[in-house]
């Protein structure tokens, strides 16, 4: 993989096709292509700073990475996620559990998705989810949309992950449901609440076995480019998935390292959320 803007822009530019996915550790040098995404379009959509998004998501930053889909025609970041693992001890005390904890006002340890308990599962939590504008229009919304889907999808299974976990605008909730046939269901049928700048937000989580058997029975060619692990059509280069499954190992055998050591960071039994920012901005 590429090591900096300079090795996607030159080296790559004209050998790739024009959307490639990539995933990049939280210290990488390719970090700030997606941070620079991330505040770009939380800062155009809700007014949201950089230091706001920094006390908001500092907290999680040894625990996350980055997937994102580039733009080598346009020099430039389409789509980006940012993911968080779960506490190793606690499997929780990731930033949607937290959030749900202090304002839906339901324990870490009771949150449930189809009558299973989530400290018990093996999630990952999609704490960003953010598409530039430009990529909104006619015709470039569906391509960039179903690039960042596919590498969250299977970079998770991939990795073993079979749920992800998320707080969604209920606009962005509402468009997952129609351009891919409910993918997210609601956490623990708790209800959408003003959030971080959203108006209406619904605790969510999505189960890719379950997801992708019924769309493989109902709509088979959704199925298809949802799950696909390789390059869908000439436009969409599929992320490394054994890049995305080594840094997911190495990241959390870290956080096992860190409380094996009794150093766990404290600061997410303390933080206090900001509710000026938000934490999804979907087409």
């Amino acid at each position: 993989m590429p090591s900096t803007l300079r090795d996607i822009d030159d080296s790559r530019k004209d050998r790739v096709p024009r959307f490639v996915a990539y995933t990049c550790g939280r210290d990488a040098e390719l970090a700030h292509i997606p941070r620079a995404l991330e505040a770009k379009v939380f800062l155009e959509t809700f007014g949201n700073t950089k230091n706001d998004l920094d006390r908001e998501y500092s907290p999680y930053e040894a625990r996350s990475f980055f997937l994102f889909v580039y733009d080598h025609a346009d020099s430039r970041a389409a789509a980006m996620a940012r993911i968080i693992i779960p506490n190793a001890v606690t499997n929780l005390q990731t930033k949607t559990t937290d959030d749900i904890e202090s304002l839906w006002g339901l324990r870490g340890t009771d949150i449930a998705l189809g009558g299973r308990f989530l400290k018990d599962e093996n999630y990952w939590d999609v704490a960003t989810l953010a598409v530039d504008r430009t990529y909104k229009g006619p015709g470039r919304a569906g391509i960039v949309s179903l690039a960042i889907y596919n590498t969250i999808m299977t970079s998770a299974m991939h990795c073993g992950v079979d749920v992800v976990i998320a707080i969604l605008d209920e606009v962005a909730y509402r468009t997952s449901k129609w351009q891919y046939h409910e993918p997210f269901k609601p956490l623990d049928t708790l209800s959408a609440l003003p959030y971080m700048g959203s108006s209406s937000s619904l605790p969510v989580y999505c189960e890719f076995s379950a997801v992708k058997a019924r769309l493989e029975m109902q709509k088979p060619d959704i199925a298809k480019m949802l799950f696909t692990t390789k390059d869908i059509g000439d436009a969409i280069q599929h992320v490394d998935l054994e890049e995305v499954r080594l840094l997911h190992k190495d990241l959390a055998a870290r956080n096992r390292h860190v409380i094996d050591i009794g150093l766990e960071d404290q600061t997410t039994q303390t933080h206090e959320s900001y509710h000026g920012a938000t934490r999804t901005v979907e087409p």
